[in-house]
């Protein structure tokens, strides 16, 4: 009777051993699933990110080739200086983001479960089942890991790239802003000068009224 009560506790902790490992394999390969997926969608938001601003870069070069071909040319030095600098300025930075983006997408080495023949005759020499949850435990805890690193880093060039063109845009910004206080500050001296003109032409058809009378 004794036997017997000894091996049902045996048995029972045989049973809750390959469950907790059980358990523990199934946890460490949701967290690998988990890292590996957020892998893919860094991924895919750099791809996105890196063409839309291969796009902006694009179409900044265009635009600014055009304000320098009409418009530069007609400003002072000190203002033209200001802003070359500003353009200048705003292109590299978002040179900079569109190189952090690219780095981003850079192929890099992440840790890959074996499966190859060396692994099967492996498992089917283990003698336990704990044993074989066990090492592939301590596998997928390995390319988690990994996947971590790997994912950190993608996090901070996005968010670097992210700062970069912000910086770019605000320097764009600022240069719009200058630009249209300059054509306002055009437009009012053409009005001014135009009513100069207008009075002017007035006051010497009246004058030539009055000398006629």
């Amino acid at each position: 009777m004794r036997l017997h009560n000894d091996l049902e506790i045996n048995l029972m902790v045989e049973l809750s051993n390959k469950d907790s490992y059980k358990e523990l394999y199934a946890h460490q390969k949701y967290q690998y699933e988990i890292e590996k997926n957020a892998y893919g969608k860094l991924e895919d938001k750099a791809s996105k990110y890196l063409a839309s601003l291969t796009v902006v870069i694009t179409t900044y070069t265009a635009i600014i080739g055009i304000f320098l071909k009409n418009f530069l040319v007609n400003l002072n030095s000190i203002v033209s200086f200001l802003c070359i600098f500003l353009i200048v300025f705003a292109f590299i930075f978002f040179c900079l983001s569109w190189y952090s983006i690219f780095r981003c997408l850079r192929l890099q080495e992440v840790f890959r479960l074996e499966s190859n023949q060396e692994m099967i005759d492996y498992f089917l020499d283990q003698d336990y089942l704990e044993t074989v949850y066990l090492e592939l435990s301590e596998k997928y805890n390995k390319a988690t890991q990994q996947y971590i690193k790997q994912n950190e880093k993608k996090i901070n060039l996005i968010k670097n790239g992210y700062s970069e063109i912000l910086v770019g845009v605000l320097s764009s910004v600022i240069l719009i802003f200058i630009v249209f206080l300059i054509q306002l500050g055009t437009v009012q001296n053409e009005r001014s000068k135009a009513a100069t003109t207008t009075a002017t032409t007035c006051t010497a058809t009246e004058a030539t009224k009055t000398t006629k009378s």
